[in-house]
C-alpha cells in the first residue's frame, strides 16, 4: 500500500477495523426540478442506499413503491420485490 493509503487506513482504525464491515447504508432525500421534468416528482424522495463493501453491488429501497428495490452490479441492473422476484432487469447494461 502507498504511504497515503496506509496513513488514511490507520487514521480510521486500521485494516482490522475496515474488515469488520461488509456493507454501508445511507438514508437520503432526493429532490429537485430534474425529477419533476421527468414526470417523476416525489418518487425517489426518501430512500436508502445500501452499498456492498466487498463487491460492486448497490441497492436503492424503496424504489417507486414500498415493496420494490433496485439491484445493480456491473453485469446487471434490476428492479425486484422485497422477496427477490424480478420485475424488470437488464443484463450487461454497459453494452
Amino acid at each position: 500500500m502507498s504511504d497515503l493509503v496506509t496513513e488514511v487506513n490507520e487514521a480510521h482504525g486500521g485494516l482490522a477495523q475496515h474488515h469488520q464491515f461488509t456493507s454501508a447504508t445511507a438514508l437520503i432525500r432526493v429532490g429537485g426540478s430534474l425529477w419533476a421534468r421527468k414526470g417523476r416528482e416525489g418518487i425517489p424522495r426518501h430512500t436508502a442506499v445500501r452499498l456492498d463493501l466487498r463487491q460492486q453491488r448497490v441497492s436503492h429501497y424503496p424504489f417507486t413503491a414500498p415493496n420494490l428495490r433496485t439491484s445493480f452490479t456491473p453485469q446487471r441492473g434490476a428492479v425486484e420485490t422485497e422477496a427477490g422476484e424480478v420485475t424488470a432487469e437488464r443484463h450487461d447494461p454497459r453494452a
